[in-house]
This record gives C-alpha cells, sequence and structure tokens, in this order.
C-alpha cells in the first residue's frame, strides 16, 4: 500500500515539475535524493503556487495584504512607557500575516518602527503572492538610512580592520585617491601596495581590539574616530601597540554610497614598495 501511495505522489511531482516549466520557462531541478515523497510533493507545489501568482503581476497594498489591525492605536497616542510593547504586538502580528520589518541601525527606536509601520509602509504596495512560509521583508534603514551608524561600520570593518589582519581589501568603499598619514593622494595601486607592503611586516595579529568613539557628518562629508589595541606577531616576537584613529568620508551623489579618501592610524609606520 505504501509503494501505492508513493508511486502516485512521484507522478504528481512530475506533473507538477512539468507545469512549473511551463510557467517559468525553467526545468525543475529534482528534490535531493532521500527525500519523503510527501515532502518532495509539498516544494513543488508551493512552487507552482509562487509562479503561478507571480505571473499575474498583481499588486496590493501591504494593509490589503494583512487586513486591516483595527485595535492598533496611531503613534501619537501611545505613551512612551508602552510604546515597544506596541510594537511587538504590531510586529508580531505583521510576521503572522507574511510581512517582516527589520532594522540594522540600534539608533532606531520602537516609536520610529511603528510610526513608518502604520503611516508608510501600510501604504505601500507589494506583489499579490501568498505562499505558505513566505515572507515579504523591508528594511526600515533603506527608507532611512543611518549614515552616521553605517559610516561606523563601513570604517571598521572596511577600512581600519585592514591594516591589522590580511583579508582582501575591496575597491569600492575607497575613493579614487586616498591620503594615508604622510602618503597623500595615493591611487588604488599605490594605496594596495602601501598596505601590502605594511602586512608584510608581521605575520599575524591577535587580541584586537578597535573602538569607535565618535561619527559626524556635515553636508557630503563624514568623520569616524576611535581607537585601536592589538598584538603583532612577528617570528618569535610579539609587539602590543595602540592608539587612535581618524577616517575621513565623501558621500558620491553619483554613486549613491560613502567613500574612505583620508586615514590617520597613530603608531603604525609604512614603509612603500618601490616599483
Amino acid at each position: 500500500m505504501k509503494n501505492i501511495i508513493n508511486k502516485k505522489l512521484r507522478r504528481k511531482n512530475e506533473v507538477l515539475k512539468k507545469k512549473i516549466t511551463e510557467i517559468s520557462g525553467e526545468e525543475m531541478v529534482c528534490v535531493s535524493e532521500g527525500v519523503n515523497e510527501g515532502l518532495e510533493n509539498q516544494f513543488p507545489q508551493n512552487v507552482l503556487a509562487f509562479e503561478t501568482q507571480y505571473k499575474k503581476k498583481k499588486k496590493i497594498k501591504v494593509i490589503e495584504k494583512i487586513g486591516l489591525p483595527g485595535d492598533f492605536k496611531p503613534v501619537d497616542k501611545i505613551p512612551e512607557n508602552k510604546i515597544e510593547q506596541e510594537w511587538l504586538k504590531l510586529y508580531n502580528y505583521m510576521y503572522e500575516k507574511g510581512i517582516d520589518l527589520q532594522v540594522c541601525s540600534p539608533n532606531v527606536k520602537p516609536r520610529d518602527l511603528y510610526r513608518f509601520a502604520t503611516e508608510e509602509l501600510f501604504k505601500m504596495k507589494t506583489d499579490d503572492i501568498s505562499v505558505p512560509g513566505m515572507m515579504t521583508c523591508f528594511i526600515y534603514d533603506e527608507f532611512y538610512p543611518d549614515h552616521r551608524y553605517d559610516n561606523q561600520q563601513l570604517v571598521v570593518d572596511y577600512c581600519i580592520k585592514n591594516f591589522f589582519c590580511k583579508n582582501e581589501i575591496f575597491e569600492f568603499h575607497f575613493n579614487r585617491v586616498v591620503t594615508v598619514n604622510n602618503y597623500e593622494k595615493l591611487s588604488w595601486i599605490e594605496f594596495q601596495r602601501l598596505i601590502y607592503s605594511y602586512r608584510s611586516g608581521f605575520e599575524k595579529t591577535k587580541n584586537l581590539e578597535i573602538k569607535v568613539n565618535n561619527s559626524v557628518i556635515e553636508n557630503n562629508c563624514g568623520e569616524v574616530s576611535g581607537s585601536y589595541k592589538v598584538l603583532f606577531i612577528r617570528k618569535q616576537q610579539s609587539e602590543e601597540k595602540y592608539g587612535n584613529w581618524t577616517v575621513e568620508l565623501c558621500f558620491s551623489k553619483k554613486l549613491g554610497y560613502w567613500l574612505i579618501n583620508n586615514i590617520r592610524i597613530e603608531g603604525i609606520q609604512f614603509k612603500v614598495l618601490k616599483s
């Protein structure tokens, strides 16, 4: 009896895969071997439901997707000691209806999220697709970026750390010319040579601590400052160094993001490789 049921499910799976190929124009890859036929059957059903609904290209407002949450108050009617509770209640309600609102910056408060959800997000349009387990995700920071916080993350992860580890350096985070301590207006190739030459002076580092003290923005200019402490390992010797650092950035209107253009780090010496 079990074998008969499995054979029927296999035939259904093949039919579903064929329908998916007809709608999407792409052949569906089979699920991994050893997966239960019942579970395998659910997956193409969900894919078929998605492809069928997506092809209609119908858009609806978020509020239409989740239904009107009538018991949620306007943001200005909620006292400060209740706002976090109300936001969590609203978040859970939206999540259960397939809408997820996330935030990256720790500076965004529950009141900001509640206001954004009820006054802006509800009015936005999204694909009218309903598939079990599928979430439509929004990120608050994409609508209201926290440039001060973003610059901190950018500077620490893709600039300052590069001087104390040997990770890959990504060009798109930097301006066309960069100043590092006393080395001014370095091209990308010269900048790389400077860092790689500096990195050749140690095998590895340990106990790296990087702290951010301040992040400011004025017009299209930004500055992030902080301190570091690290233990350099050179063959069988070790040396602890520490100091302050400052990184200046400029906002590229053409590219739409911030670029690093000036780096000052105390306590480290550079030796440029000869061409």
